[in-house]
């Protein structure tokens, strides 16, 4: 591991990447170049409101998409992906379903 790959805290030293999967609901092939990229520019933006959380990598297929993150240990993993993937389905669901 590079030192510059580590990130300090107040109290600790840490590099935590999580690769995350979301599949889409009853695995619909809805993730088109349009819908990908505008996924993409929202999550960006929901990054941002947590001060640490960043997102490496994204990767779409049809039907699913990966990302690399890196969480800090002040957040919890499931408390990092709820906020991500309730936020970002409403941004959705209003600017898709209208």
């Amino acid at each position: 591991m590079l030192i510059e790959e580590v990130r300090l805290g107040a109290h600790c030293a840490y590099r935590l990447q999580y690769h995350v999967v979301w599949v889409c609901k009853y695995r619909r092939r809805i993730l088109m170049p349009g819908v990908r990229s505008y996924l993409e520019k929202v999550l960006r933006g929901l990054q941002r409101s947590m001060p640490g959380v960043e997102i490496e990598i994204i990767g779409f297929d049809g039907d699913h998409m990966h990302m690399v993150m890196v969480i800090p240990p002040k957040y919890s993993i499931s408390d990092v992906m709820e906020n991500m993937k309730s936020r970002s389905s409403s941004v959705m669901r209003k600017k898709l379903s209208g």
